[in-house]
């Protein structure tokens, strides 16, 4: 089973190594965005370091959902998913090799996007880079899986593109960026705890902002890994009924 699933891990670095719209995913729209918003912070250094962890956060998410939905929904419309799925391949093992091989990408971005920002608001390197590390890794592991599940349920590059309003607008004003979560209308408050942002964006302000322990975030932390199973269950599940309805 190991084999089998680094075999497609393998298969999907080497396919979107290729892929001049993956690299340009990958590396130049990061760099391109944190460059203007250098730009933009270039002279407000105080204004930076409050949004520092929004920044981190939604675009960590942004970046690394619109990599990994694209690229596995053209998987899709090629036809490579069909004819891997009429081997012995099980649907779990596909949509892992899948995820291992967006992974390494998507870290990549949230790489260059954290990298920006921290040097940005000249961060001290301290015992809570440990912390942010651990945050931007479940972040991507997130959010990786939610652009796997997205992808599944569209048809195609234009349905997915009109998953990301859906998916990301709520998130953004309920996940306390704008306004704390607590000062928020009960219901607001209520819908923002299912919400991955709302833990990613709280987690990473506690980091950079107050310097907290990881014992003091371990309940984001958790919160972010449950949401990942829980995207990557469900697409195995959307998978499986669209291999079984064919």
């Amino acid at each position: 089973m190991i084999l089998r699933i680094l075999s497609i891990a393998k298969l999907v670095l080497l396919k979107m190594r290729r892929d001049k719209r993956s690299i340009g995913l990958v590396v130049v729209a990061p760099l391109v965005i944190m460059t203007l918003i250098t730009f933009i912070f270039n002279e407000k250094p105080g204004t930076l370091q409050r949004v520092a962890p929004a920044i981190i956060s939604v675009f960590t998410f942004l970046f690394t959902f619109l990599l990994t939905g694209i690229t596995f929904i053209r998987e899709r419309a090629s036809g490579t998913l069909e004819r891997i799925l009429l081997t012995n391949l099980k649907v779990h093992e596909l949509l892992i090799g899948y995820f291992l091989g967006f992974f390494i990408f998507a870290l990549i971005q949230a790489t260059i996007v954290t990298t920006f920002v921290l040097f940005m608001i000249d961060y001290s390197i301290d015992s809570t880079l440990i912390n942010l590390i651990i945050i931007i890794f479940l972040s991507v592991l997130c959010s990786v899986n939610a652009g796997i599940m997205f992808s599944s349920l569209a048809q195609n590059e234009f349905q997915m593109v009109q998953f990301i309003p859906v998916f990301f607008a709520p998130q953004i004003f309920l996940a306390g960026i704008f306004v704390p979560v607590h000062e928020m209308p009960k219901l607001l408050e209520i819908i923002s705890k299912f919400l991955p942002i709302s833990y990613a964006f709280n987690s990473t302000k506690l980091t950079i902002i107050n310097k907290v322990s990881i014992e003091e975030i371990i309940f984001d932390l958790i919160i972010l890994f449950i949401f990942s199973v829980i995207f990557i269950i469900a697409s195995s599940l959307v998978v499986n009924s669209q291999k079984n309805n064919k």
